[in-house]
This record gives C-alpha cells, sequence and structure tokens, in this order.
C-alpha cells in the first residue's frame, strides 16, 4: 500500500480480535517501509562494527575438530578473511608444536563434556605465530551427545609471555640451586649412616647409636620433603603455623653454608609470637630463597639478621636485613607465594649498605584482614 500525500510504500499489519468464534474488530499498525529498511540496516552495520572491534576470537567447531564459524575479529586480529577458516581443521592453524596438547584437550572436552581451558599459538596472516589462552564449551544435543563446541580465544600479550618466562627461568634457577644445596645436606647424614655401618661390620655397634641412626634417617627425610615442596610450588596446604619454628628450621637448613661462609645468622623476635595461617613448606621456602640471595651479597663474611615483629593487630612482619653490597636477584616465586597468602614482600636496598627484606603475613585467626 503507498501513502498519498508522500507516495511511500506503507507495511500494514492487521491483528483480528474474535469473540464467540467471529471477528468483532481489528487492530492494526502501519510502518513507512524505506525508514524500516534504513532502521535494520543502520542496527546491522552497528552489529557489524562491534563485531570487528572485538578483542576476542570466537569459533564454533563440529565434533570432528571442523570450524562452523568465526568471529569477524578473526579478520582484525590474525588478518585473514573468514574464508581461510570455515571448513578446514582447526589443527591447521595451530602451530605444530602444540597439537598434541590441543587434540588430548579435545579429546577430554568430548568424552567428559565439560569445560576446559588450555594455552597455544595460532597462526596469523603474516605467517608468524601469536599465542593465545582459550576456553572451550561443549554444545549438547537433547541426547546429551556434544554437536558443537564454542571455543573463545584471547590474544596473550607480551608482558604477560615475558613474566611467564621470567618466572620459569626463576623456578629452574631455584630448583638448581636447592639441588645443589641438598647434594650437599645429603651428605652429613650419609657419611654418619656409613660410618656406623662400618662399625657395626667390626662388631662394634652400641644401643644408643640406634638413636643416632634413627634421628638420621628423619633428617634425610625432611631433606627430600623440603625439595619436593621447592619442586611443587602450585601445591599450597594451609594450616596454623607457628612461624617462629619455620624461621629456626629455615635458619637450621642452612646453617652448614653461613658457617662455610663466615656468616653470623641473628635471629630477634617478639615474646609469645602468634600463629600464621600458611604452608609452612612455601614459607620455609620464601625464607631460604631470601636467606640464600641475602648470603650471596656478603661473600666475605658478616653478619645477616632475621626479625620476627608484630605489624597491627592483625600481622606479623619478618625483615631479612644483610650487609652487602646492595644487590638483589629477582624474588618472582617468593612474591608469588606471598601473595597467595595474603601477604606483602618489600625490597628495600642500598649500594654498598645491604639490603633489607620485609615480608608481611596476616595472623591465623586475621587471614581475611585487609592491610
Amino acid at each position: 500500500m503507498q501513502e498519498k500525500s508522500t507516495g511511500s510504500d506503507l507495511l500494514i499489519e492487521i491483528d483480528p480480535v474474535q469473540r464467540g468464534g467471529n471477528m468483532v474488530k481489528a487492530n492494526g499498525t502501519y510502518s513507512d517501509v524505506p525508514e524500516l529498511i534504513a532502521s535494520e540496516r543502520t542496527r546491522a552495520e552497528a552489529a557489524r562494527r562491534r563485531a570487528g572491534e572485538m578483542t576476542d576470537l570466537i569459533g564454533v567447531l563440529d565434533e570432528n575438530g571442523r570450524v562452523v564459524n568465526v568471529s569477524p575479529s578473526h579478520v582484525a586480529l590474525l588478518e585473514q578473511p573468514i574464508r581461510q577458516f570455515e571448513g578446514r581443521s582447526v589443527l591447521e592453524i595451530i602451530h605444530p608444536e602444540d597439537v598434541s596438547e590441543v587434540v588430548e584437550t579435545f579429546r577430554f572436552m568430548l568424552r567428559e563434556r565439560k569445560p576446559v581451558q588450555l594455552g597455544f599459538r595460532i597462526k596469523h596472516g603474516s605467517g608468524s605465530w601469536i599465542s593465545v589462552e582459550a576456553n572451550g564449551n561443549p554444545i549438547m544435543a537433547i541426547t546429551g551427545a556434544p554437536v558443537h563446541f564454542v571455543v573463545v580465544s584471547s590474544v596473550v600479550s607480551g608482558n604477560k609471555r615475558a613474566r611467564e618466562r621470567g618466572l620459569n627461568l626463576q623456578k629452574f634457577a631455584i630448583v638448581e640451586r636447592l639441588a645443589e644445596g641438598m647434594a650437599r645436606e645429603i651428605r652429613g647424614p650419609l657419611a654418619t649412616l656409613k660410618g656406623i655401618y662400618g662399625l657395626m661390620k667390626m662388631g662394634m655397634i652400641r644401643e644408643r647409636y640406634y638413636r643416632v641412626i634413627d634421628e638420621e634417617f628423619n633428617r634425610l627425610e625432611t631433606i627430600i620433603a623440603d625439595f619436593l615442596a621447592f619442586a611443587n610450588p602450585e601445591v599450597f596446604e594451609f594450616k596454623q603455623t607457628n612461624l617462629d619454628q619455620i624461621i629456626s628450621e629455615a635458619a637450621e637448613y642452612l646453617e652448614s653454608q653461613t658457617m662455610l661462609r663466615n656468616i653470623q645468622l641473628l635471629y630477634e623476635k617478639d615474646k609469645d609470637l602468634p600463629y600464621i595461617h600458611c604452608d609452612r613448606h612455601k614459607i620455609k621456602q620464601v625464607l631460604v630463597n631470601v636467606l640464600n640471595n641475602a648470603m650471596d651479597s656478603v661473600p666475605y663474611g658478616g653478619d645477616l639478621r632475621i626479625q620476627a615483629l608484630m605489624h597491627g593487630k592483625h600481622h606479623v612482619r619478618i625483615l631479612i636485613k644483610d650487609q652487602g653490597c646492595g644487590g638483589r636477584d629477582g624474588l618472582m616465586i617468593c612474591k608469588e607465594i606471598i601473595k597467595k597468602h595474603q601477604g606483602l614482600i618489600e625490597i628495600q636496598s642500598k649500594l654498598n649498605q645491604g639490603t633489607t627484606v620485609t615480608i608481611i603475613l596476616p595472623l591465623a585467626n586475621s587471614c581475611e584482614a585487609a592491610f
């Protein structure tokens, strides 16, 4: 129909109203067709613009891992047309070194019908590879079987990749240092046990040596447990723990090294130091690493001070002070561990005057308190 005054086409919709099976009236609405088309075009263009501005890569895969559909953001972020993705196996655009992990994760999602998370590298239009973090979710049919999978991926920034590389390098450095220390520590109890075994062969064993054997085996178990705690930094077991005991154990663990380096370890603490809520092995790991760094900065001997003091009503503060040259290796892993404990770690260093590392941790009864 056309409107008389303007000659524009009109779209008329009529909705009949019935009573007792008979139509008693009709309600009608009309719209100007050109305006309706223009409005729909505006909405469609806005939708396309929003899709193009997306920072996530969204893809739909079938049960065989073939790409059914991808978001327009693939064009902007990967500089490849959409037709380059659709109908292809997703493995064709994934870095060869990451394929096996992606396949295993995809099979898990297919089998368990559960969301998954993983990271991998995807091919850019320039031929380079970019790192992404992806979340995959299965879409189920009425029968319960997965028919499609939605994968939402975010590009990993260069800063995050550098930070992860730094963490991994420091993990290797710490484990290497601990392995060297572990080898030195094991020599002591092994030498003792070897000596007692020699006495046994000569028939000179006495009952009091059994206690020594038991103590040395316990010492070996402690050394191995500490090494495993260092090697598995992601596992945390929080308990109410005696901080004084942890500090004493860390100092005892490094006793042989302090003697070899002519370093005097001085420990001061507040009376009746409260318990803290922590993973004792992780906090010991932090203290050993900080103390190791401090000893490295005083190679010609000197004093190394540890203080454990109350910090307000809800926290305890540990200070580790050296008389070194003021240099300090990174403590990224230590910072991550303290962060997991809702704590803080700060480093103050002055050239040729030494370094103070401050660690603040919540008490056992106030682990939720804010700083």
